[in-house]
Formats: structure tokens, C-alpha cells, sequence
């Protein structure tokens, strides 16, 4: 796994974006392109495909799982169709995971053939994300079918977000109830949040691979778990993808921010 460099504090750059290696210098760089070389050897470049509506998670999502500032991800994102962006971890020159964010869900006449014949090859797992209490999923649904069908071996993630729609004003569960099963429903949640989280399962049906229940907020929101199912998440991505693990350093472990 390549060690990712820790971010000092306070580092900016003169466009706003953070460069690790005006920090760390030529020779710490030349040795991640070394190693780089050698894990593209043996396996490519993770790319994960994000399917969801604006607002479903998406950027949280990309936040927890590299580590990185909203408004970095923001700014690092680069047009590639119509209804496409595609983000570089850590930047576009040596990326060790990229996100293909899809945009236009809800829009009249999305169709992700065009995303489908420029990342078909390229994605290695999906995630679709939808609130836990939307009901209008079908915008989602339909073009989850034709990316499903397009490759059947490409597993497909079910982040189902903002649970806390389903129990406003409350905390949530301590300890967290959820397991790694294919549709996680524990017992011990609120009757509201059951009943959403079946009816996603069940909209979706056929399209998922697994589940997984999340609710990563920012510390305003006053969560005391602001990143809620953020480990499953992980642990879920790595069992998909074991290649995503090199964003990560080795004393890390699955619950923990790879630049904290």
C-alpha cells in the first residue's frame, strides 16, 4: 500500500489547492511515481463510479473515503461528457483512485450511454446513492439498469444516505445496529427508518450487490457520529476493490481518514 503523505496545517497554495509535493519535495514524489509504477503493474488505478442525485451523499462519500476538504474535491473535479466529472486522489498527474461523479439525474432524457462508452472499461464499482427517504428514485433506478447490464461483473454499492431524515431532532443508534449483510435491517432502529430502508431495498432489487446504510455529516449538523457507517463503507469498498487499500498508509486501519 503507498504511504500517503500527512497534511500539514494550514498549507495553501496559490490557487487554493493543496500540492504535497511542494511540501515534501522532488524526491519524496519521484519515489510515490516509483511505486506507483509498481502497483500499476500488477493492478490498474481504482475508479469508482458515484450514481446519484445532487444532495444523496456523493461528495460526503469522496470526503470520508480520501480524506479531503469539500472544497479541494470541489475544485479537482474535471469535466469528461456532458453529465460527468471525474476526480483525481490525490491530484490529475499521479492519481491513485479517481470518482466519476455523474451529473443530470432528474433531468429530461439522461441517458449514460455516452458515460457508458467512454468509462465502461474503466470503472471497477459502482456507487449509487440515494436518501434514505426519497421516493422518487426512479430517475436512478433506470439508468442503474443499463450500466448493471452493460457489465454484469462490475459490483454495484447501495449507499443509502441521510438516515437521520427518518428520525429527525434524534442521535443516532449507539453502538451503530447495522451488520455487513447484504440488506442490513437490525431490529433496534427507529420504525420510520425501517420502513424506508425496505422500500430502497426493494426499488432497487436486482440492481445492488450490497447495502449499505450511512450518514456522514459536518460537525454543524450535531451529530456526536458525524461519520455514521463510514467504516462500513470502507470496509464494504475494500472487499469490492482490495486495490483501493493503497490510498491508505499501512499502520491505518479501515475506520480511520487516510490524511488524518
Amino acid at each position: 500500500m503507498i504511504a500517503t503523505p500527512a497534511r500539514p496545517q494550514n498549507q495553501q497554495a496559490a490557487n487554493g489547492m493543496w500540492n504535497p509535493w511542494k511540501f515534501f519535495g522532488p524526491q519524496r514524489k519521484d519515489e510515490f511515481l516509483r511505486r506507483r509504477s509498481e502497483l500499476l503493474a500488477t493492478a490498474p488505478i481504482p475508479c469508482l463510479w458515484l450514481l446519484g442525485k445532487t444532495g444523496s451523499g456523493k461528495t460526503s462519500i469522496v470526503r470520508y473515503l480520501t480524506g479531503a476538504a469539500d472544497a479541494e474535491i470541489g475544485r479537482g473535479y474535471r469535466p469528461q461528457t456532458r453529465h460527468s466529472r471525474l476526480f483525481s486522489f490525490p491530484d490529475a498527474d499521479v492519481p491513485i483512485v479517481q470518482f466519476l461523479d455523474t451529473r443530470g439525474l432528474g433531468e429530461a432524457g439522461y441517458d449514460p450511454a455516452e458515460d457508458l462508452a467512454q468509462f465502461d472499461s474503466r470503472t471497477h464499482l459502482v456507487i449509487a446513492t440515494v436518501r434514505a427517504t426519497d421516493q422518487a428514485t426512479d430517475e436512478i433506478v433506470r439508468p442503474l439498469k443499463q450500466i448493471r447490464k452493460a457489465n454484469t461483473e462490475r459490483p454495484v454499492l447501495l449507499a443509502v444516505s441521510c438516515l437521520h431524515d427518518a428520525y429527525p431532532g434524534q442521535q443516532h443508534a449507539n453502538p451503530d445496529p447495522f451488520d455487513s449483510s447484504q440488506r442490513p435491517i437490525p431490529a433496534n432502529i427507529p420504525e420510520d427508518l425501517r420502513r424506508c430502508l425496505t422500500a430502497q431495498y426493494e426499488r432497487f432489487d436486482g440492481l445492488f450487490d450490497r447495502a449499505v446504510p450511512i450518514d456522514l455529516t459536518p460537525p454543524s449538523d450535531g451529530f456526536e457520529e458525524q461519520d455514521f457507517g463510514g467504516p462500513r463503507l470502507k470496509a464494504a469498498v475494500l472487499i469490492f476493490h482490495p486495490g483501493f487499500a493503497r490510498i491508505h498508509r499501512p499502520e491505518d486501519g479501515c475506520s480511520e481518514h487516510s490524511w488524518d
